[in-house]
């Protein structure tokens, strides 16, 4: 896994701040963190965001989509949490059943093909700077393979396309897209 620096992790936590505050932090329609996670990241801040919505987007109570950070995907089906500990007591539970292939955190790595491999920790993935930083690494490397962010999008959900699912995520994910533009 690439080094979590210290003053990269602070200034990703601090924005963490404006990822959960009101559109007032918000520059050109993307919320300050998605920014600073791209210019940490050299990911193009767009396709950090379009990642982000197609992964864990939710309705909040002002009626704004937005990827929600406290989400676990089991079997298909989100679980939308209140809280950190919520969602890392969840995980925890989940490990205790023997079930490992689940997706955590804002940008849904999965524990079982990704998350384990790269960090020790469930609770370490959970965060929302550790798993911004974890998703662009495994973007950054899908994009290495295509040499086209839409593609990596496609392989960052699937990388086999089974069943066509690379090619379906690739739709909500230019959906996404094309509405920053």
């Amino acid at each position: 896994m690439m080094a979590l620096n210290v003053s990269i992790r602070k200034s990703l936590a601090i924005s963490v701040i404006g990822l959960l505050t009101s559109a007032t932090s918000f520059a050109f329609g993307i919320p300050d963190y998605y920014h600073n996670l791209s210019g940490h990241t050299q990911v193009p801040v767009k396709n950090v965001f379009a990642l982000a919505k197609t992964e864990s987007n939710t309705r909040l109570n002002t009626g704004e989509m937005l990827p929600w950070p406290w989400t676990i995907n089991h079997a298909g089906k989100p679980y939308r949490f209140v809280s950190y500990g919520d969602m890392i007591s969840f995980a925890h539970d989940l490990i205790a059943e023997g079930i490992l292939n689940f997706d955590i955190g804002l940008f849904q790595v999965n524990w079982y093909w990704e998350g384990r491999h790269r960090i020790d920790s469930i609770s370490e993935l959970g965060k929302v700077d550790t798993n911004g930083l974890i998703a662009m690494e495994i973007y950054r490397e899908r994009y290495s393979r295509t040499q086209d962010w839409t593609l990596a999008a496609g392989a960052y959900h699937n990388p086999a396309n089974r069943n066509g699912a690379a090619d379906r995520y690739i739709e909500k994910y230019l959906t996404h897209l094309t509405a920053l533009r």
